[in-house]
């Protein structure tokens, strides 16, 4: 603002002359701030205009007046610091006036001319040769602004700026500013040349000093120098410049020496060039012969340097790239070309020499000469190019020469060449170099042509494996626009196809033949050679093994065009054929691979060429990506990604063409579903038609019969999952015995079309744009419901028993694939059902229709097809509802099957038109109809008739609820009687199926009849366990079991009832003992077969173990059976087998206990049990990811753990160290423990949080996650080791040698584990105190509290009215560290004995299993023991005295105890010392 404005003229001048330190922070803060203030131009010239004699005068004080000492006090800053102070101030003031001179216009300089004149006094020429460099380089740029503005004052100075530049400033060091240095000099010698005569005062002549700075070079500065040193020699006044020969070539020397320092290295071409000028400059006053000899003397030394380098004449080596150019740039100077060309024939004659005498191939030093001898003949086309190609006037007589001795130095390396047979190689890189550099010359000359076409046709081909390889094709090139190139290369690849040859030979020759470079007319003889085709033919191809010699050589060959379309065709159709099989393919699929990389054209018109075998490229490609060599099928998996980019423009139908070839021909060798989807993800395009989309789609009936050629008879045991029950056993089987063939995969036929279809159909809007196709689109679509629909019912099935069918062979992971499929099948159908176009052609035209149809059979056909219909039928009324003239249609549907006897069509039509038939009066006639045929007809007489009615009745009751109901109330008893006598007779396992089913449906209806019935009935049902225990669980009576149950608990669960019948409560009364010993065998029976991959004998398995739960008695005769179930294959019954055990021994534990207290005998733990816990699952099994529960293993193994610690709930502290003494002796707990701290995470020293868990009491199941579920059990069973088995777990906790896993253990425990632990025992020792230590007369004196939250027990025994009193502290981690005894009040003992009883105490606690109890009663024994048979002392009549002591003091004469402080105060007060009561002398020691 304004206050600062008074005080710019003062500080203007320091904050400009800021702007140029040195110091970058320190002028980029003075430009920004000076910026900021003045922000334009003209502001920032307005102020150096109005302060512009401030400004003078601030720089003339400074450069003038100032020194080092005054800007610094050398009692605190260095001289190094000082001295740079200095510089800086000063350097930045010259800077400054510099800027002012430029900056300011002339008229505004003159008003203060007065002051730049007083600035340049004598004093300040000083600083041209200051020894700081920005000090230097800010005064020669002023002297040059000074001339170009002001030249006055400097006219007026001359002497003194001859004096300070050149006789001062030539021979100084100018380091860092000799280019502005130079064009001072320069611009100095233009403005007043008498700086170098007149106004010269130097003792010795200014060009010795000049001298002596072109020794010194450009000083590390940039390539400007030397043009701004060639400009000044020119300039200089004539009488300055030396004019004899010997003062010229020493003048050239200095420069040459300048040229040749390391620091000018990289400017060599511009300082030779500043070379060439001076001595061109310089030579233009000596006579012809002098200039000759100065041309021999300092020019001609750098061409023979530059061609034959040699350590003698080292000085004349021009460093740097291009030194060629800058040779031939002397040839400008005058009466060089001339010289030059009389030397040439000697330096050829040289080189030719060297050529002849290179060290033969046995020689040691053959290489180095080989190498030297190319290096020259580099040297020589290079230099003869660049002399030839600068715009030089050079005779014709020169360029003649030149040509004349290339064609010479060709001429005798050829000749060597083939004399040598091509070794040595030099030769061929000298004429590899005249060719490249001189090669259009050479050719225009006759004699040259001649020469090359004759070595290429006759000696050429016969030299291409030498050494000389790369140089000769050359050569061959050269040759390329004659008549002889087609003989010439012909004969080359002749003679490279000798079998002589290696393959590697072969491949390196082309690849050096076939370059970006190679002519045009070479490719074109290339590709028309049949020899050259064939060649690369065996090299690119596989052969018998699969090895290719060459795997990368096609495709590096083809951007070059030299290789045939028949070639290519061939090579790939060898490298597709070895696809066919992993062994021998790895060469194959690499050079497939590169090719598709580096020639994706080539391979895309390969791929969708339909001439060639494209298709099986893909199909073999993508087959290996499943080999079992992870390095094929790495290999095959980046082809098939590769061919995919290839083949990009491939169109629909051949990539259908693809995936409908591997659908409707299956074999190992079939590309995988995935791949196959993954080529053809939409197939449905919008503009394709439907002849296209039928083509691009499997055939329907090709799936019809590959689902035909997969049907077989379904597994008996497979009724307890059907809809239509038992009637599966009316199937016959037509033995198809058809060889159903797989994929790689393990896949069928019917399975890959029934995926793929599913994929299409699953597309976005792909039901819509096939829907848009018409009539025949419908029919298709109605179609492949039908086969989906079958497709996933013969899966399902084959989920459920594994192996049923041929439809895949099954795994866990082809498992998992096939149950997407069923879920996708049921969605895609969904779908369909939901689209009007579709779901009405299916009612009116399909489904309803389709019953005229029927044929009666039993076949497996028959049976799954109307198992689809009956699917379909049921979903499509769910989606669109009926009206009463379809529910007509279906009544005339069902009336006419009855009459038929087709039974699957049938039970289709019940199932299927459950919704449009409910409430229906014909559906509530039917079933009275079918009671009633039933009620009059017996088994023994009719039985196809009894089971078809069982079936139909079923089936109606099924699919009509209530249906029961609607039965009349007699008629329904009549049944039920009847049938329950089919129960008690012998009659085929089927027949009691249905009946039992349908008893279960029947018998809800009548709950309230009373009768014998009941009873019969829970008779029947142990008579049918009985027949199946005797005959085995077979597949043919599972399905009855799983009825039977079913019927057991549809009347337990009508015993269940508020207003139970009384006759059915009683009846299941009295069989459940008969009921649970049945169903318990049945149990032990079952558990003989894994069920895991069997779903109807799992379902069975779990239903009889919920109802062997149910039962009230449970008596069984020896539970050690039981143990074995703990180890079945089934997880329902080991389930149930622990249930059992786990409710019946801690009930056995006190028998157990009392018969070892009366018997005195050793108690063990079941060997049955201990058997189970002696091997240790791995914890491998929980890492499939796919684990939904506990491994069965892995449940047994913790399981029997559970009931081992069931034993000692309830049992006596005998029976208990009796365990524990087996279990220590087995060394069990370390075994469980181990797997406890690892799967936890106590090894890693990073255990899980469990306080999600009660930890106390787990329960199986209630975990959504394995994982989980076991981190619970694991917890819980190591909360329980430490609650029975202290001391075990302790042990084993002390042993283990890792610190970080003990220290993560006792934190955790303390954090979890104790906390439940210490509960636990508080709550026992107050549990003990009530009922012990306060009933019972021996605890009369003792007392005990127990602190929950301080986790202390105090304990307190009462003594002639004072208190001895313990605590008992338990810590954190408790009981792994073990709990403390304290001693509280010490009365009646001395020390040592009082600590005592609490080592005592504790050692009962640590030593006993941790019982907090048995060390109390320990400590209270050694109290009571301790005062037992004390006497009062006769003086204070106390048995403790108020110090805490029992009487010990004992009269000799009348016996009596006295207290030592009562005796000691009696002998005080009485002044004798005679007993208080006999008076006799008592000696009181």
């Amino acid at each position: 603002g304004k206050r600062v404005a008074k005080h710019l003229s003062s500080v203007a001048g320091p904050w400009l002359a800021g702007t140029y330190d040195s110091d970058r922070a320190a002028a980029k803060a003075a430009q920004e701030a000076f910026a900021l203030v003045f922000p334009t131009a003209e502001k920032a010239q307005a102020v150096k205009r109005t302060f512009q004699q401030s400004i003078l005068d601030y720089c003339t004080q400074a450069v003038l007046h100032e020194s080092v000492k005054t800007l610094s006090d050398e009692r605190a800053v260095s001289k190094d610091d000082a001295e740079a102070t200095y510089a800086r101030v000063i350097a930045t003031s010259l800077a400054l006036v510099t800027n002012l001179l430029e900056a300011l216009p002339t008229a505004d300089v003159a008003h203060c001319g007065s002051a730049y004149d007083y600035l340049l006094q004598s004093s300040i020429w000083a600083y041209v040769t200051h020894a700081d460099s920005s000090v230097r380089r800010y005064m020669h740029r002023l002297v040059r602004q000074y001339l170009r503005s002001q030249p006055k004052p400097v006219e007026r100075q001359l002497k003194d700026v001859s004096t300070a530049y050149l006789y001062k400033g030539l021979p100084s060091d100018q380091f860092g500013t000799s280019v502005d240095f130079m064009r001072t000099v320069e611009a100095l010698t233009l403005a007043y040349p008498t700086v170098w005569t007149e106004q010269y005062s130097g003792k010795k002549p200014a060009i010795s000093r000049l001298r002596t700075c072109l020794k010194n070079g450009s000083q590390s500065g940039v390539v400007e120098f030397w043009p701004a040193l060639g400009t000044l020699i020119r300039t200089l006044p004539a009488e300055v410049l030396p004019t004899s020969f010997d003062d010229i070539a020493d003048l050239l020397l200095a420069v040459r020496e300048g040229a040749t320092r390391k620091e000018t290295k990289f400017n060599s071409s511009h300082s030779w060039q500043a070379y060439a000028e001076v001595t061109s400059t310089l030579s233009e006053s000596l006579s012809e012969d002098a200039q000759n000899a100065l041309i021999e003397k300092r020019v001609l030394p750098i061409v023979r340097q530059y061609l034959y380098p040699a350590q003698e004449t080292a000085d004349w080596a021009i460093s740097g790239a291009k030194s060629s150019s800058i040779v031939a740039r002397l040839g400008r100077i005058r009466q060089v070309p001339v010289a030059l060309e009389c030397e040439l024939p000697n330096l050829a004659d040289q080189l030719i020499e060297q050529v002849k005498l290179s060290h033969p191939e046995q020689s040691r030093d053959f290489e180095k000469s080989q190498r030297e001898l190319s290096a020259a003949g580099e040297r020589w086309a290079t230099l003869m190019r660049d002399l030839v190609a600068d715009n030089i006037d050079l005779p014709d007589s020169f360029k003649a020469t030149i040509t004349s001795l290339e064609c010479k130095i060709l001429t005798e390396s050829l000749r060597l060449l083939t004399t040598r047979q091509g070794k040595p190689y030099g030769a061929a890189a000298v004429v590899d170099a005249l060719l490249r550099e001189s090669g259009s010359r050479l050719k225009s000359d006759t004699r040259a042509r001649e020469t090359l076409e004759t070595f290429a046709s006759n000696d050429l081909p016969g030299l291409m494996q030498s050494p000389s390889q790369l140089q000769l094709i050359r050569c061959l090139y050269a040759i390329s626009d004659t008549i002889s190139l087609a003989s010439a290369f012909e004969s080359v690849i002749v003679s490279l196809s000798s079998s002589q040859t290696s393959s590697i030979d072969k491949e390196k020759l082309l690849r050096a033949l076939f370059t970006q470079h190679t002519p045009k007319t070479v490719v074109s003889v290339a590709l028309q050679s049949t020899q050259l085709q064939t060649l690369i033919v065996s090299l690119a191809s596989a052969d018998d093994t699969g090895v290719v010699p060459c795997p990368t050589l096609m495709a590096e060959l083809l951007p070059f065009g030299v290789v045939a379309r028949d070639t290519t065709s061939n090579i790939l159709d060898s490298l597709s054929a070895r696809l066919a099989q992993e062994s021998g393919s790895t060469d194959a699929l690499k050079s497939l691979t590169f090719l598709a990389s580096r020639s994706p054209s080539v391979m895309a018109h390969y791929l969708t060429d339909s001439s060639t075998g494209g298709s099986s490229l893909i199909s073999g490609a993508v087959r290996l990506e499943q080999a079992q060599d992870d390095e094929i099928a790495e290999l095959a998996t980046k082809l098939s990604e590769k061919l995919t980019l290839s083949g990009k423009s491939n169109g629909t139908l051949d990539k259908s063409a693809l995936v409908r070839q591997n659908l409707e021909n299956v074999s190992e060798s079939s590309l995988p579903m995935a791949t196959l989807i993954g080529f053809v993800q939409q197939p449905l395009g919008e503009d394709a038609s439907w002849t296209a989309l039928v083509q691009a789609l499997p055939s329907l009936d090709i799936w019809a019969r590959s689902l035909t050629s997969i049907i077989t008879m379904p597994v008996p045991s497979l009724a307890t999952l059907s809809l239509y029950g038992s009637a599966i056993s009316l199937i016959v089987d037509e033995s198809h015995n058809q060889n159903v063939q797989l994929d790689s995969e393990g896949l069928s036929q019917a399975m890959r079309i029934a995926m793929y279809v599913t994929s299409v159909l699953r597309a976005e809007d792909a039901v819509t744009r096939l829907t848009s196709h018409g009539e025949e689109a419908h029919l298709w679509l109605r179609q492949v419901i039908t086969n989906l629909l079958i497709t996933a019912t013969i899966a399902e099935e084959n989920l459920s028993i594994p192996g049923t069918n041929s439809l895949w062979l099954s795994s866990a992971e082809s498992d998992r694939e096939v149950l997407d499929l069923v879920v996708d099948a049921y969605a895609v159908a969904q779908s369909l059902y939901n689209t009007p176009v579709i779901r009405v052609g299916l009612l009116k035209g399909d489904m309803i229709g389709k019953a005229d149809d029927v044929g009666g059979t039993f076949s497996p056909e028959s049976y799954y097809t109307s198992l689809a219909h009956s699917k379909l039928l049921a979903e499509l009324f769910e989606v669109s509802g009926s009206d009463a003239e379809i529910a007509k249609q279906c009544e005339d549907s069902i009336r006419r099957l009855r009459k038929s006897d087709d039974i699957f069509a049938l039970l289709s039509r019940i199932c299927g038109f459950a919704q449009p038939l409910a409430g229906s009066q014909y559906m509530n006639r039917l079933c009275n109809e079918l009671v009633a045929d039933l009620t009059g007809l017996d088994p023994g007489t009719a039985e196809s008739p009894v089971f078809r009615g069982l079936v139909t009745l079923n089936a109606v009751l099924r699919a009509q609820d209530d249906m029961a109901e609607c039965i009349a109330k007699q008629r329904l008893v009549f049944l039920v009687k009847h049938v329950i006598t089919w129960l008690q007779t012998s009659v085929p396992s089927n027949l009691i199926t249905e009946t039992a089913k349908l008893l279960s449906n029947l018998l809800p209806a009548m709950k309230d009849m009373y009768g014998e019935h009941w009873t019969q009935l829970c008779e029947a049902l142990t008579a049918i366990w009985a027949t199946l225990q005797a005959d085995g669980l077979t597949e043919t009576s599972i399905p009855t079991l799983h009825t039977t149950l079913k019927l057991l608990g549809t009347l337990r669960a009508l015993s269940a009832e508020e207003e139970a019948n009384e006759d059915l409560c009683d009846a299941l009364k009295a069989h459940d003992s008969k009921i649970f010993s049945s169903l318990l065998a049945l149990l032990v029976l079952s558990s003989e077969t894994p069920d895991q991959a069997h779903q109807p004998r799992r379902l069975v398995n779990e239903l009889l173990a919920r109802q062997l739960a149910k039962c009230k008695s449970k008596t069984m005769d020896d539970v050690h059976d039981l143990y074995a179930l703990l180890g079945s294959k089934s997880r329902a019954i080991q389930g149930a087998a622990f249930s059992l055990l786990h409710g019946q021994i801690p009930v056995a534990q006190e028998q157990v206990s009392i018969d070892a207290a009366i018997e005195s005998k050793t108690v063990s733990l079941p060997d049955e049990l201990l058997s189970l816990i002696l091997e240790v699952p791995s914890l491998d099994l929980m890492e499939d990811t796919e684990v939904s529960e506990l491994p069965q293993e892995l449940q047994s193994y913790l399981f029997s753990w559970r009931l081992l610690f069931d034993h000692f709930d309830g049992s006596s502290y005998k029976v208990k160290s009796d365990y524990i003494e087996q279990l220590k002796d087995g060394a069990y707990l370390s075994r469980l423990l181990d797997m406890a701290l690892e799967y936890l995470g106590h090894t890693r020293g990073k255990p899980i949080d469990v306080a999600r868990f009660d930890i106390p009491n787990y329960e199986s199941g209630l975990q959504d996650k394995p994982v989980a579920d076991l981190q619970w059990l694991l917890t819980h069973l190591f909360y329980l080791s430490l609650l029975h088995l202290p001391s075990l777990t302790k042990s084993y906790y002390l042993d283990i040698r890792s610190r970080q896993t003990s220290q993560a253990v006792e934190t955790w425990t303390a954090k979890f584990i104790s906390p439940p632990i210490i509960t636990t025992s508080l709550q026992s020792v107050a549990d003990w105190s009530e009922k012990s230590v306060k009933e019972d007369p021996e605890y009369e004196k003792m007392a005990v509290k127990v602190g929950m939250r301080s986790r202390e027990i105090s304990v307190s025994y009462v003594v002639d009215e004072q208190t001895m009193a313990i605590k008992i502290v338990l810590p954190e981690a408790y009981p792994l560290a073990s709990a403390q005894v304290v001693g509280v009040s010490r009365v009646a003992v001395k020390e040592e004995k009082w600590q005592s009883w609490l080592r005592s105490c504790q050692g009962v606690i640590t030593f006993s299993n941790g019982s907090i109890i048995d060390g109390l009663s320990a400590w209270r024994k050694n109290v009571t023991g301790a005062l037992k048979g004390q006497t009062e002392c006769a003086i204070c009549y106390s048995i403790i005295s108020g110090d805490k002591q029992l009487p010990t003091k004992r009269c000799p004469t009348c016996k009596n105890l006295f207290h030592a402080s009562c005796l000691y105060k009696w002998f005080k007060t009485s002044n004798a010392s005679t007993c208080p009561l006999c008076r006799e002398a008592f000696n009181f020691n």
